[in-house]
């Protein structure tokens, strides 16, 4: 139970440090927990502190790992990420706006095909009775009909 605690806290340790959009990021953290279960099979009553003696601190970790890789590297790896995140966000901002333009679209069709105009009129047996004409759905006619008082 120790060892797992002290793994989850050592990666969580790393990840809080690693740079933004570094590369094969995933790769190198697997990788580390590999390393770090193995590690830990092999010397089963270690403490975090001789972990991070042998495998060097969460910020020297990163700092070694920085070094395998060219300032070059680094910041194309940065900007690919920003595209892809840019991308994303614009493919995200199309679908809520055709969404929202579906929804008006629809709506505006059924106000448009389910309005009633209705002046002074009455609702005798389920029929509406008025002076005037009435168009109810669809603009279907009900002819002009007066209730004798």
């Amino acid at each position: 139970m120790q060892q797992t605690k002290h793994i989850s806290r050592y990666i969580k340790n790393v990840k809080k440090i690693f740079p933004w959009g570094y590369p094969k990021k995933k790769k190198i953290l697997k990788e580390l927990k590999n390393n770090l279960k193995t590690f830990f099979n092999d010397h089963p009553d270690i403490s975090y502190d001789d972990l991070c003696l042998h495998f060097g601190t969460p910020d020297s970790y990163i700092d070694d790992r920085m070094s395998l890789y060219s300032p070059n590297e680094l910041r194309r790896s940065v900007q690919m990420k920003k595209r892809k995140y840019i991308i994303l966000g614009v493919i995200i901002f199309i679908i809520i706006m055709a969404f929202i333009c579906g929804v008006i679209f629809i709506k505006h069709n059924i106000e448009k095909h389910s309005a009633a105009t209705i002046t002074e009129g009455f609702i005798v047996g389920g029929e509406i009775i008025t002076d005037e004409k009435i168009i109810i759905h669809d603009e279907h006619i009900i002819d002009d009909k007066k209730i004798d008082e």
